[in-house]
């Protein structure tokens, strides 16, 4: 899925599959935004803080979250308006994975 990264259309950036499952194994953007509802620079200076707290605790497998961090999060033109529509795209891509049943996964991601 590709994502604009500024207002005027003129940047864009694509997500792939990995790094959506990736963003829901670790439910990275679940209440990331506040109860204002507004996403700014400090809401993804705080996505990025918990990325990187979250490579310095993980044992194990931390490709999927640096791919994540290389292609997506820390791209060198991600900004606050980036950021939001990563989040829409991301509600659109849990809307298209929803499972039947609360108790499943949302993603095939695995471990």
């Amino acid at each position: 899925m590709t994502i604009t990264l500024n207002a005027s259309g003129t940047r864009t950036l694509s997500v792939s599959v990995e790094n959506f499952e990736t963003l829901c194994h670790y439910r990275l953007l679940d209440d990331l935004v506040g109860s204002h509802g507004v996403v700014d620079d400090e809401t993804l200076e705080r996505l990025r803080r918990t990325l990187r707290g979250l490579i310095a605790s993980t044992d194990g497998d931390v490709k999927p979250l640096l791919n994540l961090c290389v292609n997506v999060v820390f791209h060198d033109r991600m900004k606050a308006y980036g950021l939001a529509q990563l989040i829409a795209a991301y509600r659109q891509y849990i809307a298209k994975a929803a499972p039947s049943s609360d108790n499943e996964e949302l993603t095939s991601f695995s471990e």
